[in-house]
């Protein structure tokens, strides 16, 4: 069966998806090409042709949500972004991280189970949270960048601000209390 064939088939599929699971579906759909359009605020408009290719990889990202088509999606943004002329340090760049960081959860979460089954409360909590702790990251990376700019060690500054924010988060997650995991085998 050719790959069209099985994304047509889980296209006709979808009626009987929960909602959890389109929800998901939808951000994996729309969150790059936003973050790739929201370029244009910076006045660096992505041509079509990439926008196209964008859109068709998360369509692909979408419809199946364990594939590469993902990493390329969000990768392809992330490039457009690094290539685009200016400094890259328009205030924009925040709401396409915001735009990435939805559509990855987002993969991650569809790529849990079928379709058929509803994303477990629990699990969709752990990940929101997740997400929004590596979130906090992107105004604090942004703001020493903005700070240093002009400076002459900029680029060390930057990646000095990533790796600041970066341990930052880390330590958070780690000081974070996660429930214990219960061993049923000792009431055997």
């Amino acid at each position: 069966m050719s790959a069209l064939a099985a994304w047509l088939r889980a296209l006709a599929g979808m009626r009987h998806w929960p909602v959890s699971a389109l929800l998901l579906r939808a951000s994996m759909l729309l969150a790059p090409p936003a973050a790739l359009l929201v370029a244009r605020l910076a006045g660096d408009a992505p041509p079509v042709t990439v926008t196209i290719v964008v859109a068709s990889l998360s369509l692909a990202f979408a419809l199946a949500p364990d594939s590469g088509a993902g990493l390329l999606a969000l990768g392809s943004v992330v490039a457009w972004w690094t290539a685009v002329g200016g400094d890259g340090l328009h205030p924009s760049v925040l709401v396409a991280a915001v735009l990435l960081l939805l559509a990855h959860v987002a993969g991650l979460l569809a790529a849990y189970g079928p379709s058929a089954v509803p994303v477990d409360p629990d699990l969709g909590s752990l990940w929101i949270g997740r997400g929004a702790l590596v979130l906090l990251a992107a105004p604090v990376v942004w703001w020493v960048a903005r700070a240093a700019r002009g400076a002459d060690a900029q680029q060390s500054l930057w990646q000095a601000g990533l790796l600041v924010a970066v341990l930052a988060v880390a330590g958070v997650g780690a000081t974070l209390a996660l429930p214990a995991a219960h061993d049923d085998s000792a009431a055997r």
